[in-house]
């Protein structure tokens, strides 16, 4: 029968597929009540699993049960967290459609891992989405024509650059540090170049897609649903990265002002 487990095997395969999309979920963007829920419905869905257990915290998902006596457990670690809310969305309405039985394990983890290994937005279509957003933000914030128009460039430079230093690996703290400076420094560029270039404006808006709107929501969510672990976490990962923008910024333009 589809909707109980039969072996070992498919008890592993089982693991695997829960595990796997809950770790999906989390390293997108999702909150960690969804998670858990996610893992726990893959579960649960086979009618001879018992004691079943799913666990996350900002970075780490547990998944465990009891079949015929044996304990079953897998845990996956998330090191590089992003935000692709359309791929938890995907991930959320395979499980729906892995719960009603109709799958077989091993047609289900393909599937699962077809749409883990599915190209998302291009970073250049990223780079591009964001700077839009940023010029928005710049008219937001009383921005002139100029300011839109300079507030996407120098968006779309740091963003570009941004990606560059993260390719070397570094603390997330260095990353969001070097973005701000990078912002600081374009913006101080193009205000030398012309001075009705509104400088508040466009740093305002090139800052805003690194931001971390989501982190700080999940955050709030989780402590809301009593995820203390994880709402703790996430605040001070918001508050970190929100300060390493502000020092990135304020340096350029702190030593602009004392020269200048």
């Amino acid at each position: 029968m589809i909707n109980t487990i039969n072996s070992e095997k498919e008890a592993m395969l089982l693991l695997e597929i829960s595990t796997t999309a809950c770790q999906m979920m989390l390293k997108n963007g999702a909150e960690i009540y969804r998670v858990e829920d996610t893992g726990e419905r893959i579960v649960r869905s086979r009618k001879n699993i018992r004691d079943v257990g799913v666990y996350a915290t900002f970075n780490v998902v547990i998944v465990s049960f009891n079949l015929n006596g044996e304990i079953y457990t897998n845990l996956k670690r998330v090191k590089i967290r992003e935000n692709n809310l359309i791929l938890v969305d995907k991930v959320n309405s395979f499980s729906r459609e892995f719960v009603k039985g109709d799958k077989k394990l091993e047609v289900a983890l393909k599937e699962l891992l077809a749409l883990k290994n599915q190209r998302g937005f291009s970073n250049q279509a990223k780079i591009l989405g964001g700077s839009f957003a940023a010029s928005l933000y710049a008219a937001l914030f009383n921005g002139a024509l100029l300011d839109i128009i300079i507030s996407f460039i120098v968006a779309y430079i740091s963003q570009y650059l941004t990606k560059k230093i993260e390719s070397k690996n570094l603390s997330f703290f260095v990353n969001t540090f070097a973005s701000g400076l990078l912002i600081g420094i374009l913006a101080i560029i193009f205000h030398t170049i012309n001075n009705d270039v509104n400088i508040d404006s466009v740093i305002i808006g090139a800052l805003m897609p690194f931001v971390p709107g989501l982190a700080i929501t999940n955050a709030v969510r989780d402590l809301m649903g009593g995820d203390t672990t994880s709402g703790i976490t996430g605040s001070v990962n918001a508050l970190l990265i929100s300060l390493a923008l502000a020092f990135g910024v304020a340096l350029p333009i702190s030593l602009y002002l004392k020269l200048w």
